[in-house]
């Protein structure tokens, strides 16, 4: 989780942006140190910025609409790559680290803070035009779990949630992936998921897995420690692509062993059938002949060797 993050008051009321839209901004121009990176863009999806910045907001739809707040400034750019969100910081964005010590704000305070004649808005003008001691430049933000803040300007109406695509890929995907006993991590799966869609497309995955899941039911695999987990199927060994042949069927517990203990168990199943039938014929109400081959009927009992 980001702990810290630096604040460029100065940009901020030059932008005319509020903490929300300062901390988001903030927070996406370091991502260069540690996000993926795709085609110049920085993947954070909107759940990993709520992850790691859970003093912003924990609601998706605030997240997205704070990166749209961004985007119209000028300030970053979005685009979709493999159904993720990636950013990248506008030639405008990176102004925010150019040193301004000393240079009065373009933009008056009162823009973004309302009337200064307002007790209830913060600072005075004597304390945002100081040139000799620029304090309001630059401010770090710890960032404490326990502290409640607002969630934003709710002026507008927000953009419905748009949920994770990979996500959502990978739900169809796990109500496909057969059962197995034992452990089977989602999470670990999921990631797997993740890095591999950013080589290869959704169709030819879920079909590698529909033949992987009729495989497991026609060999009788489904439910045992013998499917591969997730994670596994999902990784870089790229076990979805593999063809997963059925077996041949046949009559099902065909015995195939001709073997003389075989035929011993077969020819005394065949002799307690007989029994039972000729059982039946004689609790039948009405006379039986006693010659009915039925009623007595005349097996050979095999003799074991001495």
């Amino acid at each position: 989780m980001e702990l810290t993050l630096s604040i460029n008051q100065a940009k901020s009321i030059q932008w005319e942006l509020n903490l929300q839209q300062a901390t988001l901004f903030s927070f996406i121009l370091n991502a260069a140190y540690w996000a993926d990176k795709q085609d110049g863009y920085w993947y954070l999806s909107k759940g990993k910025i709520i992850e790691e910045l859970p003093i912003l907001s924990d609601k998706r739809d605030t997240i997205y609409r704070l990166g749209t707040q961004l985007i119209r400034k000028g300030l970053i750019e979005r685009k979709i790559i493999n159904g993720g969100d990636h950013y990248r910081v506008t030639k405008k964005g990176f102004e925010w680290n150019k040193a301004e010590v000393g240079k009065k704000s373009e933009v008056p305070r009162k823009n973004i803070r309302g009337s200064e004649k307002n007790p209830s808005k913060l600072g005075k003008k004597s304390e945002v035009r100081s040139e000799k001691n620029p304090t309001y430049q630059y401010t770090n933000l710890s960032v404490n779990q326990d502290q409640n803040t607002n969630t934003g300007d709710l002026s507008s109406d927000p953009p419905p949630d748009q949920p994770d695509p990979i996500e959502q890929e990978f739900a169809q995907l796990w109500k496909i992936y057969p059962k197995r006993a034992g452990g089977n991590p989602k999470v670990g799966a999921l990631k797997a998921y993740r890095t591999l869609r950013k080589q290869f497309p959704f169709e030819p995955i879920r079909a590698g897995l529909v033949r992987y899941a009729s495989y497991c039911k026609a060999t009788g695999d489904t439910g045992t420690r013998y499917v591969k987990q997730a994670k596994t199927f999902f990784g870089p060994d790229l076990h979805w692509q593999d063809e997963y042949p059925l077996p041949k069927q046949g009559k099902p517990h065909e015995n195939h062993n001709p073997s003389p203990g075989n035929r011993l168990q077969q020819e005394h199943a065949q002799i307690n059938a007989a029994f039972a039938r000729a059982s039946a014929r004689e609790a039948a109400p009405g006379s039986v002949e006693a010659y009915d081959p039925v009623v007595r009927p005349q097996v050979g009992v095999p003799t074991c060797p001495v």
